[in-house]
């Protein structure tokens, strides 16, 4: 069961989402994710094309998207699609868990954020998955892992 660990408020400035947009028909139909796109960027290196350490997920109420969050006057790669973002409050729930209830855990983060006294505003965007490298890539010895789920709020 996933589990917030902590709520953090960030001011994030305008920045530009650069990756791919991947449509609900993309998902695996046997698992209902999209863990095959990601295996395909980290097999063709896509990642390694885009600035920046930390990758992220941007989920819409329609697409899905892949890629990394990178300055207004970065060059992007023509092989990328790319979304603005205005300079936003972000609160960011720190959620840990095995996956694949990491993945899951909007309830948690809903109440995470009331209790904290944050309204989520409405918009394009839904919320990101944000894979900071220290916190994601730090397996804890019972499996689990922490993702940072960011809300644009209010």
């Amino acid at each position: 069961m996933a589990q917030v660990l902590k709520v953090l408020g960030e001011d994030w400035p305008a920045c530009v989402f650069a990756g791919r947009r991947y449509c609900e028909q993309e998902r695996n139909p046997q698992t209902g994710t999209f863990a095959h796109k990601w295996q395909q960027w980290f097999e063709n290196g896509w990642f390694d094309l885009l600035q920046g350490e930390e990758t992220f997920g941007l989920i819409q109420r329609d697409a899905y998207w892949i890629g990394k969050i990178v300055g207004q006057k970065t060059k992007v790669p023509p092989a990328f699609d790319t979304l603005s973002l205005r300079e936003s409050r972000v609160a960011v729930c720190l959620v840990q868990a095995k996956e694949p209830a990491l993945y899951m855990a909007m309830d948690a983060c809903d109440k995470a954020l009331k209790e904290h006294g944050y309204k989520v505003k409405d918009g394009p965007v839904l919320f990101l998955e944000r894979y900071h490298p220290e916190r994601f890539n730090n397996i804890q010895k019972n499996g689990e892992r922490i993702l940072d789920v960011c809300f644009f709020v209010k």
